[in-house]
């Protein structure tokens, strides 16, 4: 299991290092594109403060310029890939209780935060890759399949 993860976050590392080579090299890109790009470093940063039990103070939709999202990318990186080596897979099972950023409780497991750290990435990657190509732009391809290939 922490194996399947590990390779599900250097898929998200090469995905998202590739939504951000997309968009700098757009002479278009809607500045929506680079909020939710801000935001899926924010989230990260957000699930992985609730996975080792603090509070999150990072906004959930910042505006990061591409400078300090190519930054996010590298640091977001560096933490999960740390994070997978010292877990157990015990650990990945143990209910872990937090705070919606409404302030409302939650519990999950860390299993749980991580497919949905996956997912949400992925899930506004899409959205990215709509935007630049509704501009004209070329999106980056992100598709899991190309990444293993």
């Amino acid at each position: 299991m922490i194996d399947y993860f590990k390779k599900m976050f250097e898929y998200n590392f090469w995905a998202n290092n590739r939504t951000i080579e997309s968009l700098k090299s757009a002479t278009s890109a809607p500045e929506s594109s680079l909020l939710l790009l801000s935001h899926i470093f924010a989230a990260e940063e957000i699930w992985f403060s609730r996975l080792i039990g603090k509070h999150p103070e990072t906004p959930v939709f910042p505006q990061f310029s591409l400078s300090e999202c190519d930054m996010q990318l590298r640091q977001q990186h560096d933490i999960w890939v740390k994070y997978l080596a010292d877990i157990s897979v015990a650990d990945l099972f143990k209910l872990i209780t937090y705070r919606n950023s409404k302030g409302e409780p939650f519990t999950n497991t860390p299993t749980d935060i991580l497919a949905h750290v996956i997912n949400h990435g992925t899930y506004h990657r899409s959205q990215i890759a709509l935007q630049l190509r509704q501009s004209g732009e070329v999106p980056a391809v992100t598709d899991y399949i190309f990444f293993k290939r």
